[in-house]
């Protein structure tokens, strides 16, 4: 094998390796999560910043902001608001960025988690409840 098809090869490698590490949005359905959300096999966590959530936040959804919390959480330790069970944990934010930040973390931690694309006002365009105001 030539110097050129090693690192051809090699490349191909840590390029594949760099892939496995990437996080993508859930392909699970709106029906889908609904479901393993009131079966309790998974949690939704709201990863907006305080301010956001303040403003209207999901019904039953933890709140977790990516930017405040999550982003300098130890890789080592898990959260305490989020059981230590085998729970699903599907992520949101805004527009699906800050969830996929998220996601990436909370792997990194030990979660079976799962970013949701949609944003907030898509989930409650799609059946999810909103929280009511205290």
């Amino acid at each position: 094998m030539n110097t050129t098809a090693i690192l051809s090869l090699f490349s191909l490698v840590s390029f594949a390796g760099v892939m496995q590490d990437e996080v993508t949005h859930t392909k699970d359905s709106f029906e889908k999560i609904q479901e393993n959300l009131e079966a309790k096999k998974a949690v939704i966590v709201d990863v907006r910043e305080k301010s956001e959530w303040n403003a209207g936040h999901l019904k039953g959804a933890i709140l977790i902001p990516y930017n405040t919390k999550l982003r300098f959480a130890p890789k080592t330790k898990k959260l305490q608001e989020l059981p230590n069970d085998d729970l699903i944990v599907y992520c949101h934010c805004k527009a699906g960025v800050r969830a996929l930040r998220a996601a990436k973390k909370l792997k990194e931690i030990g979660y079976d988690v799962r970013p949701i694309k949609a944003g907030f006002a898509e989930l409650v365009e799609n059946g999810f409840e909103k929280a009511k105001k205290k």
